[in-house]
Formats: structure tokens, C-alpha cells, sequence
């Protein structure tokens, strides 16, 4: 997430959905409680966020 690269954060949050998919889990929707203290702008939050909720779904 530090990072600001939009390509890096979605990749990764695809691969963290995956590998819980994988072991028949999923991720529940609850967001770090002092993103500002990592210095993450909400945008880069929201990233990650589209890629979990387009791709959470256990099949």
C-alpha cells in the first residue's frame, strides 16, 4: 500500500484475495485503522478495495 503504485497495490490485493480463495476462505471488509499514520492516501485504499470486492466471491 506505501508504495502509491496503482499497479503494485491491485496485484497484490488480487494475489491476497487468491491465495485465502485457494483454502476456501475469503476476506471480510474491515479497513486498517490509521492508514494516515503509513502515510496511505484513501485512493490507494479504494484500489485495493475495487480488487477484493470484484474478485472475493467464493465460487
Amino acid at each position: 500500500m506505501v508504495t502509491g503504485d496503482r499497479q503494485t497495490i491491485t496485484e497484490g490485493a488480487l494475489e491476497m484475495v487468491n491465495n485465502f480463495k485457494k483454502c476456501g476462505g475469503s476476506l471480510i471488509a474491515k479497513d486498517y485503522g490509521s492508514w494516515q499514520d503509513l502515510n496511505v492516501l484513501p485512493e490507494w485504499q479504494q484500489w485495493a478495495r475495487d480488487v477484493i470486492i470484484a474478485n472475493a466471491a467464493i465460487e
